[in-house]
């Protein structure tokens, strides 16, 4: 995951990052800026679900590699008229279903209470990265906002979990102070598989990409 801050400057930069790290199932994008019909091409991945910038949203996506070939885009969380879309990696008899939710949320507005209880609700594991925009010292940040204490309520309300370790997923290009802004979730059905969280270097947004195993 990571905020791209507009997909079109930093596409180069996302093709070889991407590639460094063996080309993940799926990458989730936020802060895309890109238009509804505005074409996009990145090496080795479909584009399976976007949402255009629109009224405030600033665009987003999400990506899976060209030889996963069992996912269905979900519209059901456009109902929430957010920027929020989720992928389902459908499974088998020996894997199961996996849910991937993208949810960008502007600066200085509270996440959207429905969007945590429907993801709670989803059947299956579920996993949901996203610019949020909220700080709270108990995933990293340097101060509690309110923003960041509503949310962590409604993390603790819906049974989700906080798979960050406390590094800083963003910098302030002018002052050089770091945040934490990009937050990964995992419901109670699939917490314990995680083996890796981290924060990979730059690539040229003001927000560092994440990578989870």
């Amino acid at each position: 995951h990571v905020n791209i801050r507009g997909l079109c400057s930093y596409l180069v930069n996302l093709n070889e990052y991407l590639g460094d790290i063996q080309y993940p199932d799926v990458a989730t994008l936020n802060e895309t800026k890109l238009n509804v019909n505005q074409a996009i091409s990145v090496e080795k991945y479909n584009c399976v679900v976007r949402k255009k910038k629109c009224c405030g949203q600033h665009g987003s996506l999400i990506l899976k590699r060209k030889d996963i070939t069992n996912v269905t885009a979900i519209t059901s969380l456009d109902r929430f008229h957010d920027e929020v879309i989720r992928l389902k990696l459908n499974g088998n008899l020996s894997k199961p279903s996996i849910n991937v939710v993208t949810y960008y949320n502007p600066q200085n507005q509270n996440v959207n209470h429905d969007v945590w209880r429907a993801c709670q609700q989803l059947k299956g594991k579920t996993v949901l990265y996203g610019d949020l925009n909220c700080k709270n010292i108990c995933w990293g940040s340097t101060r509690s906002d309110p923003q960041g204490r509503d949310l962590l309520k409604r993390i603790n309300n819906n049974q989700l979990f906080i798979l960050n370790n406390g590094e800083k997923t963003r910098y302030d290009p002018h002052s050089g102070q770091e945040q934490v802004l990009d937050l990964c979730l995992a419901n109670g059905k699939f917490i314990n598989d995680f083996i890796l969280w981290d924060v990979d270097s730059d690539i040229g947004s003001d927000h560092y990409p994440i990578r989870t195993t």
